[in-house]
């Protein structure tokens, strides 16, 4: 009877180990899937927000792409700069900080520190002294020969264009791509296909 007894002990204890083995992986699959539909929740979550903040930033994008191009070409004296008076790229300046700062947290910090570095110390300069802003680019001949030049716009320039000038347009727009998450190879591949729709 001991042995039998012994027997049925450790049948009991079989099959109390494995309930206890069924129930702890039955909670442990429980947990996983939990934590799976958690995360698969979270991941969705940021993925929409994430989509959203950057149709935000296209939007904001598209207002600010060609007026940034126009002072990029008026200081460079590229493309259709002579069709801008320097009143109109001083507006444009001003029109560009009241949207891309009233936005301000819709980019990152990266891409507000380029713009700012861009707008206030390399495509102009502000002048604390008589409360506006200049034009950091030269008088030459060729400003001075544009149509509708007038020798008043003499004080709406600095006199020089800075030397980072490109160099800063260039990071800022680098810091625009990466706010639209958009690698150079993308970037490349759209100039691309402008390109051979302006040619079709």
């Amino acid at each position: 009877m001991n042995d039998r007894s012994f027997t049925r002990k450790i049948e009991i204890i079989k099959l109390i180990v494995s309930v206890i083995i069924s129930l702890s992986v039955a909670s442990i699959a429980y947990v996983v899937q939990h934590s799976v539909v958690e995360q698969q929740a979270h991941r969705t979550l940021l993925s929409n927000i994430s989509a959203k903040l950057i149709d935000k930033r296209l939007s904001i994008y598209d207002q600010i792409k060609i007026p940034l191009n126009r002072i990029y070409c008026f200081i460079e004296e590229k493309g259709d700069w002579q069709s801008y008076s320097p009143e109109e790229i001083i507006k444009t300046h001003n029109m560009l900080n009241e949207i891309v700062y009233s936005q301000r947290a819709t980019w990152s910090k990266k891409t507000i520190e380029r713009y700012t570095e861009y707008m206030n110390q390399q495509a102009f300069i502000i002048d604390n002294i008589h409360h506006g802003i200049k034009i950091r680019a030269e008088i030459n001949d060729l400003r001075r020969a544009a149509p509708g030049w007038d020798d008043n716009y003499r004080t709406l320039f600095t006199g020089e264009r800075s030397i980072f000038h490109r160099n800063a347009y260039q990071e800022l727009n680098n810091a625009l791509a990466e706010d639209l998450m958009l690698t150079k190879s993308e970037l490349i591949l759209s100039q691309y296909d402008k390109l051979s729709t302006s040619r079709n």
